[in-house]
């Protein structure tokens, strides 16, 4: 999964997720310390896959709480669904499918659910 520049702009506003990302560039790899000097819009391709990395490995980093959690069905049982992230980067993850996303806002990922396991979610 990837950001999006419009994802990563969100992302850069937070102050708690731009100063761990500094952090992150800062220990772990002298190389990308340039990076942090150039405007988002003004990095290439690689320069934006390479930020979208990091960005990515700090957000696992953050060990966040999941913003929702939804209780699904299936001929297996009953399993659960979970929007997680931050404003500007929701994911939706299960135990058994790859983690879906990345979203802007919890809506666009509430309705990324319905569309992928509407059918399945059970009543709240």
């Amino acid at each position: 999964m990837k950001f999006t520049k419009k994802n990563l702009e969100i992302l850069l506003r937070s102050p708690e997720i731009s100063r761990k990302i500094f952090e992150y560039i800062m220990c772990n790899d002298s190389g990308f310390k340039l990076l942090q000097l150039k405007p988002l819009n003004k990095l290439d391709a690689d320069q934006v896959d390479l930020l979208s990395d990091t960005v990515l490995e700090v957000l696992y980093d953050l060990d966040l709480p999941a913003a929702e959690t939804y209780e699904a069905e299936q001929v297996s049982g009953v399993y659960y669904i979970n929007i997680m992230g931050v404003p500007g980067a929701y994911y939706i993850e299960t135990a058994d499918r790859d983690n879906m996303g990345y979203f802007e806002t919890l809506e666009e990922a509430r309705e990324a659910l319905k569309a992928e396991y509407g059918e399945f979610t059970l009543p709240e």
